[in-house]
């Protein structure tokens, strides 16, 4: 990680000698101001064993990670990626967190289920540059209220949509 000169302002833990967690988007949060990501880092290496960081993001697992090797980020404690369908504890190789994550899953979890119901005309199935992500349907809609009307039409009769 790269050291900065840079210092950090308005920022002082409450009780520094306990941990704490910051959990944060990373798209428009803690991406994008050069100034603010030399903070984040500088905040990290102040702290080390008490400052802990979470990454919640639509992003892959992949693309974190490079960011954090191209030293842009700290390393974080905990991955939650792929729009929320992955969590990953970096600090436990068998990912214990993830493992328990995954086991709430419904056992009738049908991905080309969700598909075969969802697609129709406008809505047609995602693409996923780096394939699909565990746990997660994802549609690309032509903007027309009728044809999103029609979607919620067809997904209704897929168990637990659309209730309130």
């Amino acid at each position: 990680m790269k050291t900065t000169s840079h210092p950090i302002p308005h920022f002082r833990p409450t009780r520094p000698q306990d941990p704490f967690l910051l959990a944060a988007d990373l798209d428009g949060t803690l991406l994008g101001d050069a100034q603010g990501e030399a903070w984040l880092r500088a905040i990290a290496l102040r702290y080390p064993g008490n400052f802990f960081l979470a990454f919640v993001t639509g992003r892959t697992l992949s693309s974190i990670r490079e960011l954090v090797n191209q030293e842009r980020l700290p390393r974080p404690a905990y991955l939650c990626g792929n729009v929320g369908t992955q969590l990953v504890d970096l600090g436990d190789p068998g990912n214990a967190l993830g493992k328990k994550y995954v086991a709430q899953v419904p056992a009738g979890w049908d991905l080309e289920g969700i598909y075969a119901l969802g697609e129709g005309p406008g809505i047609c199935r995602q693409g996923f540059p780096e394939g699909q992500p565990h746990f997660q349907a994802g549609f690309d809609w032509d903007g027309k209220p009728e044809t999103l009307a029609a979607f919620y039409g067809r997904m209704a009769s897929f168990a637990g949509w659309g209730k309130k």
